[in-house]
């Protein structure tokens, strides 16, 4: 189904839903179109997919399924925007959607309509390393084939890289920066050999 009339049907039925579950209207709708404009490349759908396969003579199931393991990292962005509002760059991201009109224009917990600059950037440092974390593990390889105890620290550091309290992700970066140095000083000596 193309983008639009699958965002639709998806807002209807479940954007109230996602506006109940605490988080603010518009991020729940852009939450849901993410999805809609992803499903250009999931199958059975994925007219994108078809299109590249009619182009390059392949199979049409397997091409769509390849660009999904290709993207599959597009799929976690949006449960950012459900966790981290403000990397929306929008004030009506963080408005609380269950406070009503009446109430006049309240925040989400821990918002106060004001940008602070250095805790986005911060944020979206975090979401640089988690996404590389992912996706390197997802592919299993990283300069070098990962074996599959690199492959699940790396999912499980991506998560922990994510999380709301500082000494989580704290401690997360840092194992994920001796994870990501170890495989690289790994490579170098088996390079050397």
């Amino acid at each position: 189904m193309p983008a639009v009339p699958a965002y639709i049907n998806v807002a209807l039925l479940l954007g109230p839903v996602l506006a109940g579950l605490g988080i603010s209207t518009f991020t729940a709708h852009m939450f849901i179109f993410y999805f809609a404009v992803a499903s250009a490349i999931t199958p059975p759908v994925a007219l994108a997919a078809f299109a590249a396969s009619s182009i390059t003579k392949a199979e049409p199931m397997a091409t769509g399924f390849s660009a999904v393991k290709s993207g599959i990292v597009i799929f976690i962005v949006p449960f950012i925007f459900a966790m981290y509002p403000e990397i929306l760059l929008i004030s009506d991201a963080v408005l609380d959607a269950t406070a009503g009109a009446a109430a006049g224009a309240q925040y989400l917990p821990g918002y106060d309509g004001t940008l602070d600059v250095p805790a986005l950037a911060w944020l979206i440092a975090r979401l640089v390393l988690a996404l590389y974390l992912i996706s390197s593990a997802l592919a299993q390889y990283d300069a070098r084939p990962l074996n599959v105890i690199e492959t699940m620290a790396r999912l499980g550091l991506a998560v922990l890289v994510m999380f709301k309290l500082p000494v989580i992700y704290g401690a997360a970066i840092v194992a994920a920066l001796v994870l990501i140095g170890w495989h690289y000083l790994g490579r170098r000596g088996r390079a050397a050999a």
